[in-house]
């Protein structure tokens, strides 16, 4: 990403690099079941940057009109990125 002063986000894409593989797990399992409980339906993934003067927050949502999961299978699920 470029800003006005054509300088690029190098600080974000470091840190990107260090957990790419750690998003595309996370990424991957969360598409896949979107895409499993998700049949004729939508699924909608979105992506934000902050900068919040000391750190660059990056959120990645993703939504889907699946049949959803029970409060267990999200704290299962997000445990092991916590």
């Amino acid at each position: 990403m470029a800003h006005e002063s054509g300088a690029t986000d190098s600080v974000l894409c470091e840190a990107l690099d260090a957990a790419s593989e750690r998003f595309a797990l996370y990424d991957l399992h969360v598409l896949n079941n979107a895409c499993k409980f998700t049949c004729g339906g939508d699924i909608v993934v979105t992506a934000a940057r902050r900068d919040d003067g000391e750190r660059i927050w990056l959120t990645i949502a993703i939504a889907d009109t699946g049949n959803g999961m029970t409060a267990k299978q999200v704290a299962d699920v997000f445990g092991l990125f916590v």
